[in-house]
Protein backbone atom coordinates (compact mmCIF):
# COMPACT_ATOMS: atom_id res chain seq x y z
CA UNK A 1 0.00 0.00 0.00
CA UNK A 2 1.49 3.53 -0.85
CA UNK A 3 1.94 5.61 2.04
CA UNK A 4 -1.75 7.73 2.73
CA UNK A 5 -1.65 11.19 2.26
CA UNK A 6 -2.95 13.96 4.96
CA UNK A 7 -6.50 13.99 3.80
CA UNK A 8 -7.28 10.01 3.78
CA UNK A 9 -5.17 10.28 7.16
CA UNK A 10 -7.60 13.00 8.85
CA UNK A 11 -10.51 10.88 9.32
CA UNK A 12 -9.37 7.41 11.02
CA UNK A 13 -7.07 9.73 13.31
CA UNK A 14 -9.87 11.44 14.43
CA UNK A 15 -12.07 8.40 14.78
CA UNK A 16 -9.38 7.05 16.77
CA UNK A 17 -8.96 9.81 18.87
CA UNK A 18 -13.02 9.60 19.82
CA UNK A 19 -12.80 6.05 20.70
CA UNK A 20 -9.53 5.97 22.60
CA UNK A 21 -9.29 9.57 24.30
CA UNK A 22 -6.22 11.68 24.12
CA UNK A 23 -3.21 10.41 23.51
CA UNK A 24 0.90 11.34 22.37
CA UNK A 25 1.72 11.78 19.13
CA UNK A 26 4.23 8.21 18.64
CA UNK A 27 0.97 6.50 19.88
CA UNK A 28 -1.19 7.77 17.40
CA UNK A 29 1.15 7.02 14.43
CA UNK A 30 1.41 3.51 15.77
CA UNK A 31 -2.59 2.99 15.30
CA UNK A 32 -2.93 5.17 12.34
CA UNK A 33 -0.45 3.03 10.24
CA UNK A 34 -2.01 -0.26 12.13
CA UNK A 35 -5.51 1.22 10.94
CA UNK A 36 -3.93 1.48 7.14
CA UNK A 37 -1.58 -2.01 7.63
CA UNK A 38 1.82 -0.08 6.60
CA UNK A 39 4.87 -2.33 6.22
CA UNK A 40 7.81 -1.97 8.77
CA UNK A 41 9.35 -0.37 5.37
CA UNK A 42 6.51 2.05 5.05
CA UNK A 43 6.28 3.06 8.83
Amino acid sequence: MAIPDYQTVMLPLLKLIAKHGPMNRSDATRLVADEFKLTDAER
